[in-house]
């Protein structure tokens, strides 16, 4: 019966088949269906932990079969680098075929014998970096970066420079979306291994996971002025960066000023793990400022990664409040913790006029005053909005000690039907009382208002 099927009835049959295998088993069910359906295969490729083996024999593949090649559109390699992985299987290596294309990339013999080697000792950074630019239509590449991966880098810097063999032949001309992520725990990715995929004239959507500017100094210049275009700088087509688990204590300066078109940036911080510092939100509101994200900059937010922050001391320092956020002309949407918002002036006067939604978040009972003295700020706004930010459309306050555990042990679904949308009797009775004469002027005004708690998303939405 299927096979008497239209060809564009098989290939919509195809595409709806999650599994990589299943859609390989049914590419092999015939000759017409191999040679229809193989190139479908290969649309999604996604390689995890314990997949080893299957990158160099993909490699060869790839190698092999252009039609392969132009058909890969989305890539996952989240491979476990290790420098006893040839031990583990036997290494695929076809001199052959791969000879001419490691010598394609190579400036030198002393190049090619290391590349040679590499391979063959299957490090996988070299097949990774063998792999990429083979595939000329590749829209999204997410991928674990090995410390010290020196033809990895050596490949993106030359590709993304135009050296040869990239001259003639420029990689990554479809790609869009890219995500990095540094498995070493200690290191992190700096800064500058990624600047190089900000050069990438396609690339709309940057993420980072672990990325960090390094430990800082008392010679640290935060008030540096922002890098004049064509000193050396990098200018990118980039609109969204999102940070994950990263350290920026200098504000990521250099990432958010080489994108003049950004709408979106997201940061979400870590004090351990990776080299760095304490989370500084107003080097951040600094970089922001010195770049052009007044004009373009559509949503920001900087908070510590989930499941961070739970036991954070609420300490306050020059360093918390952001900077006032009304020279943004385009930003809509505004996530921060409350420390970084609160300051000598009121919120009506430092939010944007286009805010759309505001989440604040760490907004603890544990600090005191605070969380009546922010309510009565928004009502304030509230109550002004249609002067001040008429386009205001949704309100959120988020505590990390919002729920009531001692009265609620344990915590089911079941008790979350409402949440955020309506109180719920797990969180405490004293949140909603201070927030009541918020939540009223809010229904009054046509605002959607949530109160949110910090380990409940966590627990049950960020994991």
């Amino acid at each position: 019966m299927a096979s008497i099927l239209p060809e564009d009835i098989l290939i919509l049959i195809t595409d709806q088949i999650e599994a990589r295998l299943d859609r390989l088993n049914l590419a092999s069910c015939s000759r017409r269906f191999y040679h229809l359906l193989q190139p479908h295969v290969y649309k999604s490729i996604i390689l995890g932990y314990g997949d080893d083996a299957r990158l160099s024999p993909l490699v060869h593949t790839i190698a092999r079969n252009p039609t392969l090649a132009q058909a890969v559109l989305h890539l996952t390699l989240h491979i476990q680098y290790s420098a006893w992985a040839c031990f583990k299987h036997k290494v695929q290596y076809d001199p052959i075929l791969l000879n001419p294309i490691v010598k394609m990339y190579s400036h030198s013999n002393t190049e090619w014998i290391l590349w040679e080697r590499a391979l063959k000792g299957d490090m996988h950074d070299s097949w990774v970096a063998l792999l990429l630019p083979q595939l000329p239509n590749l829209q999204s590449v997410e991928t674990t970066v090995p410390f010290d991966s020196e033809l990895f880098d050596r490949m993106l810097e030359r590709a993304t420079t135009g050296q040869k063999p990239f001259d003639t032949k420029p990689a990554f001309s479809s790609l869009i979306d890219v995500s990095v992520l540094r498995l070493d725990t200690v290191q992190g990715l700096s800064v500058s291994e990624v600047m190089p995929l900000f050069r990438i004239p396609s690339v709309r959507h940057f993420t980072g996971v672990k990325v960090t500017e390094g430990r800082s100094t008392d010679s640290d210049d935060e008030d540096q002025p922002a890098p004049p275009p064509g000193a050396g700088t990098v200018t990118s087509s980039i609109t969204e960066i999102d940070l994950r688990a990263s350290n920026g204590y200098r504000g990521m300066r250099n990432l958010i000023c080489a994108c003049p078109n950004l709408q979106s940036f997201k940061y979400r911080h870590i004090d351990e793990g990776i080299p760095g510092h304490w989370f500084n939100p107003a080097a951040f509101g600094r970089s922001l400022l010195a770049s052009s994200a007044r004009a373009s900059l559509e949503s920001l937010w900087l908070d510590y990664e989930s499941g961070e922050d739970f036991e954070t001391s609420f300490i306050t320092t020059m360093d918390d409040f952001v900077g006032s956020l009304a020279e943004f002309t385009a930003l809509k949407h505004i996530h921060l913790r409350v420390q970084n918002l609160l300051h000598s002036k009121p919120l009506i006067e430092i939010l944007p006029s286009s805010l759309e939604s505001l989440c604040i978040t760490s907004c603890n009972l544990s600090l005191g005053g605070r969380l009546p003295l922010l309510t009565e700020q928004l009502r304030v706004l509230i109550v002004h909005f249609r002067e001040q930010t008429p386009g205001l459309v949704q309100l959120d306050i988020q505590g990390n000690d919002f729920f009531d555990k001692k009265n609620y042990p344990t915590l089911s679904k079941d008790m979350l039907k409402s949440y955020p949308q309506q109180p719920v009797s797990c969180i405490k009775p004293g949140v909603y009382e201070i927030t009541s004469g918020l939540r009223a002027v809010c229904a009054d005004a046509g605002i959607r208002f949530h109160v949110r708690d910090r380990y409940i998303e966590w627990h049950f939405y960020d994991r």
